[in-house]
């Protein structure tokens, strides 16, 4: 211990009568295993892990230096060619890059460059008018409504308001809460009576659940209070909500088409002063005979009719009497704005849905059926169709060719719709559809998506009634090797439809067999559908399976055991029917097998 001390002593003289003109040494630190690493050394590993860009400043090359250079050359030359876009992005990344700068020359080419693009936004009326948007919707949003139709109105005064498709959408849109806040509080809908939303999933109508073959459950849902079970959650009122404003806003900055995807032939889009004179004529018309309308309007849902039927006939007076007042300037401004937007260049497709809302309020049926026909002969979407669809079923419902054209366009736009494959399969069990049709609706669906047992039941129902309609062809008989049974069996399968096997879809069909053999019923998906213990959805889809690949394929060996284990006999027997009237639709896997 002394001789510790005593060395201690001895190196603190040492240092102390070290000339002062001397470097000082690098500290130390002091790890663990007691091993003296520079305490500078130190902080360079720290900053170049935690600091991937102070790497930039070492070594003999300082690329740091270099990239700064090359910013401010690239920044010299931007403003030049008076690109302002590109160089205030370059500025941007400059000013985050130099912000302990000392040299005058660089700090004073920011300033510079940065009143340069100060002045030009002065001078961009294009930029102020997207913000004065941005403004009318942030309103919005807020709930100030006040606020939002100054601020709309200050806009409708821009020289670039006219010709923007967005603005008239937003101006609409400010007339529509107006509009919706002058609706009695007893002819608004709660939250607890309203269905979910359209603009997230299925125009058509609420869910339907389709368990059973009984075609009561498939029914339009009306908008009774009592009813309210059928219905989830929406945003009814003309489907102003803060996600429509958000989409709004976000579409300000793009370029192109406005989020609808909805493509109009250019002779089909209207003058803006033609739309102004059909909009000021349809305003103009003479009040409607609502009264009239209204058992027919009971059957809508709410979020195509925003506003309370009335319960019963003694509450139609007192109804009416509100309802004229309704119909008021913020009405035929909401009207007039909706109508513009969906016919400006590019056509805003958002203002269909509040369009049809008021054209309905005011009790102009027809004018709305007119205006969906329109968007339906062009649109890329799904949504005119959901609502033509919507409002034939409550108008028109006997109109049964034009409802299941509705139909057969939603599912080609939107083929995982199961709503409105439940209407066409409802249609098809009161006979207003064919079989041939239903059968490449539900294939379309399960190409999609994967659905319940009662579709699966539904699809092994129309291959049955497919080939009993047909002849039966020659028996042929099957070695047990080509089979899935070892032993030697005659199977008698019946005629495969000519839709099936002949022209496009015909290929089609048999893409689809090989294909589902991976998606439907591999040896995975078999075991799956065993474990999840759904013994209805086993046997459906093993009814399918036995038309489309033969009775003796594995899936429909495997799940006729299985059944045969359970002792469900109703069930053995619809699969044994089924597999007894096998048309076998594709055969290739036997001879891979």
């Amino acid at each position: 211990m002394k001789m510790s001390e005593h060395h201690a002593v001895t190196f603190e003289d040492a240092a102390a009568k070290e000339p002062k003109s001397r470097k000082r040494g690098l500290s130390v630190m002091r790890d663990e295993d007691h091993i003296q690493i520079p305490e500078k050394l130190h902080k360079s590993t720290v900053l170049s892990l935690i600091k991937p860009s102070y790497l930039l400043g070492l070594g003999s090359k300082n690329l740091r230096l270099e990239n700064r250079n090359r910013l401010c050359y690239l920044l010299h030359k931007l403003v030049r060619q008076r690109n302002w876009v590109n160089a205030s992005g370059v500025l941007s990344m400059l000013l985050k890059g130099t912000t302990k700068e000392k040299c005058p020359t660089v700090n004073r080419l920011k300033y510079l460059v940065s009143m340069e693009l100060l002045d030009h936004l002065e001078k961009s009326p294009e930029d102020k008018f997207v913000v004065h948007l941005e403004f009318v919707i942030f309103c919005l949003t807020r709930g100030d409504v006040k606020e939002a139709h100054q601020a709309a109105m200050s806009l409708m005064q821009e020289r670039e308001f006219r010709g923007h498709p967005m603005s008239n959408m937003v101006t609409a849109l400010t007339f529509c809460e107006r509009w919706h806040s002058s609706i009695p509080t007893e002819m608004k809908w709660k939250d607890s009576d309203q269905i979910y939303s359209p603009m997230h999933c299925d125009f058509s109508g609420a869910k339907l659940s389709h368990h059973g073959g009984n075609s009561g459950s498939f029914d339009t849902v009306c908008s009774h209070e009592d009813e309210t079970h059928l219905r989830n959650d929406s945003d009814t009122s003309v489907m102003i909500g803060k996600r429509v404003f958000m989409e709004i806003g976000n579409d300000l900055s793009k370029e192109g088409p406005i989020e609808d995807h909805v493509y109009l032939a250019a002779e089909n889009i209207q003058p803006l002063s033609s739309v102004e004179n059909e909009v000021s004529s349809l305003n103009d018309v003479g009040p409607v005979n609502f009264a009239s309308l209204i058992d027919a309007l009971d059957g809508l849902d709410s979020w195509l009719l925003p506003i309370k039927l009335p319960k019963s006939y003694e509450d139609y007076d007192n109804f009416l009497k509100k309802h004229g007042k309704l119909l008021n300037d913020d009405y035929k401004n909401a009207m007039k704005y909706l109508r513009l937007a969906l016919y400006s260049t590019p056509p805003v497709l958002s203002a269909l849905l509040p369009f049809i809302q008021l054209l309905l309020v005011g009790g102009h049926v027809d004018e709305a059926l007119k205006e969906l026909d329109r968007f339906c002969h062009n649109s890329q979407t799904d949504i005119p169709f959901r609502l033509r669809a919507s409002l034939l079923e409550c108008f028109d419902r006997n109109n049964h060719g034009m409802l299941t054209n509705c139909f057969e366009d939603i599912l080609k736009k939107d083929p995982t719709c199961p709503d409105s494959l439940a209407k066409l399969m409802h249609m098809h069990q009161n006979g207003y559809y064919s079989t041939e049709s239903l059968v490449e609706m539900i294939a379309l669906h399960l190409d999609a998506t994967y659905a319940d047992s009662n579709t699966w039941r539904e699809f092994a129902l129309c291959f049955l009634k497919l080939s009993q309609s047909e002849e039966d062809r020659m028996s042929v008989c099957l070695d047990g090797n080509e089979g899935v049974k070892k032993q030697q069996f005659s199977v008698c399968y019946k005629k495969i439809p000519n839709i099936l096997t002949e022209g496009n879809s015909g290929k089609n069909w048999m893409l689809r067999c090989r294909w589902w053999l991976n998606r439907h019923f591999s040896k995975k998906k078999l075991a799956s559908d065993i474990a999840a213990g759904d013994i209805q959805m086993l046997t459906c889809k093993a009814a399918c399976a036995s038309h489309m690949y033969g009775q003796e394929f594995n899936y429909v060996v495997q799940a006729y055991t299985n059944l045969d284990k359970e002792k469900d006999r109703d069930l053995c027997l619809f699969l044994k029917m089924h597999m007894q009237n096998s048309i076998r639709l594709y055969s290739d896997h036997l001879r891979k097998t």
